[in-house]
């Protein structure tokens, strides 16, 4: 198969109903499946409930992004979604990169034992 770097959304709703991982954090939520690729996925929901304001959400997809890169070598070989989850705008930057730290640690600790 070819090789697509977005997530469509057939891949989105396969990896909702048949997610291998699911986990939270503070702020944010993370499912993830694997994919027949080599490389890692990412695929990021941020809707208007948890951050009205589109800064906010920018904001969110931009550290969300950030953090992924750090961890697509380790992830290799996964669709991974992000969402933002109800107390996401309260938190620093800071704060939400490592709430995102860890939950992407989890996934690459759970897809390389397995």
């Amino acid at each position: 198969m070819h090789y697509q770097p977005q997530l469509t959304r057939k891949d989105f709703e396969k990896i909702h109903t048949q997610a291998d991982w699911r986990y939270k954090a503070a702020g944010c939520a993370a499912s993830a499946c694997r994919n027949q690729f080599e490389k890692a996925r990412l695929g990021l929901i941020a809707g208007k409930k948890p951050l009205p304001l589109a800064v906010s959400r920018n904001r969110f997809k931009r550290i969300a992004r950030e953090v992924f890169r750090a961890y697509q070598q380790k992830l290799r070989g996964l669709d991974v979604i992000i969402t933002a989850r109800a107390p996401v705008q309260d938190l620093r930057a800071s704060e939400l990169k490592t709430s995102l730290e860890q939950l992407l640690s989890k996934l690459t600790a759970c897809a390389s034992s397995s």
